[in-house]
């Protein structure tokens, strides 16, 4: 998919998804509970470690940016950037500097890191090739790049209407709204297998959508923060979103939606 924007395009975070909206913190809260086990399996195999340099995008909530400080020690460096870092103000490890900043207008020095990780960033870019690109450049030789998107494998199969027909129009919502690509990460590791990237490989993480877990809260919050642009679409009534809602929460739900697709590559 490609979106053509003008000067004046909403982008993730402008107005949808804002870190002042009140329930943004318990979203990305409840996101990462679900990715996070799956974001820590593909980053340790990679081999992170003691004394490495690691560049964390899009940091969010910086959970990951936590986990990766732990790992690297005293020795290493986390940098973790996010167009608004009041989530980030609670980071209290010595290793970890906080970067305000917007991602696509930040550079840093060629060679500089050993990892440069971003979850859920590059759907959300209508730059987003462009961009990684220049991403690639903050790698040192045998540094790693991990990056991270969505692709919606599991509603289009559900035996729920009303879930298939609400994610449908969300996806439409945020496409038409922020220029988002929910096809991107299916593309995975072709993109980065194009800018020379070796070692190349792709995981999935696939979280269960069950009454209670992360990944059914993070579509409740989701779902009520674009209720008015999942309408607006036309796709779907009020009445199909709340029976949306009630099939997350209610406990004989056991359904998919998206897939966490990573893919890695190592700079030569």
């Amino acid at each position: 998919m490609t979106t053509t924007a003008g000067p004046t395009a909403e982008r993730y975070g402008d107005h949808l998804f804002h870190h002042g909206h009140p329930s943004e913190f318990a979203r990305l809260s409840a996101m990462a509970a679900a990715l996070d086990p799956g974001s820590r399996a593909h980053l340790t195999g990679r081999g992170v470690g003691p004394g490495w340099r690691c560049l964390d995008l899009g940091a969010g909530t910086g959970s990951v940016s936590r986990w990766l400080a732990e790992q690297v020690g005293d020795g290493g460096e986390i940098v973790a950037v996010d167009q608004d870092v009041r989530f980030l103000s609670g980071i209290e490890e010595g290793n970890v500097t906080v970067v305000e900043a917007d991602v696509t207008a930040e550079d840093f020095a060629p060679g500089r890191f050993d990892l440069v990780h971003a979850r859920f960033l590059l759907m959300h870019l209508r730059e987003r090739e462009a961009f990684l690109a220049r991403v690639v450049d903050w790698l040192r030789p045998g540094g790693w790049l991990v990056v991270s998107d969505a692709a919606d494998l599991g509603t289009p199969s559900s035996d729920n209407a009303a879930y298939r027909a609400t994610m449908a129009a969300y996806w439409h919502a945020v496409a038409a709204t922020l220029g988002s690509d929910i096809t991107f990460g299916r593309r995975y590791p072709r993109p980065l297998a194009a800018l020379g990237l070796g070692n190349l490989g792709v995981g999935v993480h696939f979280p269960v959508v069950a009454a209670g877990s992360g990944i059914a809260e993070c579509w409740r919050l989701t779902l009520e923060q674009t209720r008015n642009h999942v309408l607006a679409t036309g796709a779907v009534t009020a009445e199909t979103i709340d029976e949306t809602l009630r099939y997350l929460a209610a406990p004989t739900t056991w359904d998919l939606s998206l897939a966490m697709m990573t893919a890695w590559g190592r700079k030569v």
